[in-house]
Parts: C-alpha cells; structure tokens; sequence
C-alpha cells in the first residue's frame, strides 16, 4: 500500500542525468526569461515535445529570422 500523504497535492519529483550543455540551456532560458529552472525544464520540454508531435505528423518546423527573412528547417535528431 502505498503512502499518498507525502505526495497528495504535489507534483511528481524528477531526478535526471544530464549533460553540461542541457544544464546550461535550461540556465540561459531561466536567466534571459527571469524564471525557474523547474520552469525553463517545463518549457524546453514543451517546446521539445511540440517539434516531436510536428515530425510525427508529417509537418516542418522553420524558424524566419527577421532582419533577413531567410527560413531554416528544423530537422529533429
């Protein structure tokens, strides 16, 4: 049986392994945006999980850079 007063009302806890250079994205988003690091992890996963759907679907992702208009594709790995 399982004890559901230290987790009712919370979210779930994650802990993970990652490289530096996901620590450091999630710092740089955190520290450009002035969020949490829990909220920069929400959103790059977000993000992530919208260019996956994207891929599934048979649909492109491109990014307009705006002084010059051009397109890239972003291509998941």
């Amino acid at each position: 049986m399982t004890d559901n007063r230290r987790t009712a009302g919370k979210l779930p806890r994650l802990n993970a392994n990652m490289t530096p250079a996901t620590r450091d994205a999630i710092a740089q988003l955190a520290a450009t945006e002035h969020i949490s690091h829990t909220e920069a992890l929400r959103r790059l996963v977000a993000l992530g999980a919208l260019l996956h759907r994207a891929h599934n679907d048979g649909g492109h992702v491109l990014i307009r850079h705006p002084h010059t208009d051009t397109l890239d594709r972003v291509i998941p790995i």
